[in-house]
């Protein structure tokens, strides 16, 4: 997999260098200067693929071939596909490639990847040249990378806080940034190469609130949409050609198109649900969150027949708690999924169940003091009030059930 550019070379002799060897024209002539766009690699894969040649053969470009496709239209309908014109100042011609230049591509090579580069020399003479072949010297300069593209991104965040009283609140929030974004002090190649899309949808309510206040539940409730979408600049599979010309060269085909979408995207969706401590609370009625009082004082206002004298009712004393009250019950329940795609994981979704159920009382302290009637000095008071509690104050259980399910393409 190797791009190729090819330059006829000027050769140079003694006679030509006698006497100006100090002229630096005549030691590096301008003809055998090896200036290429490396967009003209690009350039060649994209008119090779569109033609659907044979990968594995050498394709080769030059000044006719590129005047024979412009002139057929057979490239017009492709918007990515283009050679910048030129004029040659030694004839005035408007050319494509220098005369006698040729970009060749084999297999699929990328200018996004580079591992190396290579300068050679090839006799291309039929007759292989004079007898005894050639003898001389090559001197290669040096190897300059010029005109960089220096452009800069924008990126933004916004957030939005609703405050439901009591209830609770919802919150939204976003963010984005585009290719090229990056710190004032940061080298090209640091800057953002791919463009991201965030947002955010959570809500964190107690839905008891919504229920009657005598029912006394409390009912936390959490919920989570998020995604992020990352779209790099370059195709996954080519990393010199961008995605905006892949979908060109697509031409609007379904498949294609599709195609181009789900491999140069990393899509991660988070989507969250919970119910958390799930139970009933102990007390008169009021829910959680409410005052009792104040509840008992809207049901008297609202009461029109009442006697405006009559005094309010004493609350009532809370019940001794049991064992085998349904307020010493708890239950939670969580669910989460997370759906995954990128240029390698066509998708991978996992889900995750979770549910606990906990049970907790706590009775009484009721010790018993043993030594309390029988010590009567001061000095062992530390022995009198020695207690013991034959049954235990609290007793918990816990229960959790996780179910998690993933599956990967």
């Amino acid at each position: 997999h190797y791009y190729e550019y090819m330059i006829p070379l000027t050769l140079s002799s003694d006679s030509t260098l006698s006497g100006r060897i100090s002229d630096s024209e005549t030691v590096w002539p301008e003809s055998n200067m090896f200036d290429v766009e490396l967009d003209w690699f690009v350039q060649a894969k994209k008119i090779r693929n569109v033609l659907d040649r044979n990968f594995s053969e050498t394709f080769t470009m030059d000044q006719d071939t590129l005047e024979e496709l412009f002139a057929s239209g057979v490239l017009d309908q492709y918007k990515s596909i283009g050679f910048e014109s030129f004029v040659d100042t030694t004839t005035n011609d408007t050319l494509f490639l220098p005369k006698g230049h040729k970009v060749s591509i084999i297999g699929n090579p990328s200018v996004g990847k580079i591992k190396g580069i290579q300068i050679g020399l090839r006799n291309i003479n039929e007759d292989g040249g004079p007898p005894g072949g050639y003898a001389g010297e090559v001197w290669v300069n040096e190897l300059r990378l010029t005109g960089l593209e220096e452009r800069g991104g924008v990126a933004g965040q916004a957030r939005l806080d609703v405050q439901l009283a009591d209830l609770g609140n919802l919150t939204a929030a976003g963010s984005f940034s585009t290719i090229g974004w990056g710190a004032l002090d940061q080298k090209v190649q640091e800057r953002a190469m791919e463009s991201v899309k965030e947002y955010d949808f959570s809500a964190n309510l107690q839905l008891g609130q919504l229920l009657p206040a005598a029912w006394n539940l409390s009912i936390p409730f959490y919920a989570q949409y998020a995604k992020s979408i990352i779209t790099p600049e370059f195709d996954a599979y080519d990393l010199d050609i961008t995605v905006k010309d892949e979908f060109d060269l697509a031409q609007d085909d379904p498949v294609e198109t599709a195609d181009v979408s789900s491999r140069n995207q990393i899509v991660n969706t988070i989507t969250t649900v919970n119910f958390t401590n799930v139970r009933k609370e102990r007390g008169g009625g009021a829910g959680p969150g409410r005052d009792n009082n104040q509840t008992q004082n809207d049901k008297s206002r609202q009461s029109g027949a009442q006697d405006e004298e009559e005094k309010p009712k004493k609350p009532k004393k809370p019940k001794k708690p049991m064992p085998w009250d349904i307020e010493n019950l708890s239950a939670t329940y969580a669910f989460t999924k997370i759906e995954y795609s990128d240029p390698i994981i066509s998708s991978e979704v996992s889900r995750d169940y979770r549910f606990g159920l906990d049970y907790n009382y706590t009775r009484r302290g009721g010790f018993i003091q043993p030594f309390k009637n029988l010590i009567k000095s001061k000095s062992l008071a530390f022995i009198k009030e020695i207690n013991l509690n034959p049954i235990p104050n609290s007793f918990a259980f816990s229960s959790n059930i996780n179910r998690f399910v993933s599956v990967r393409r």
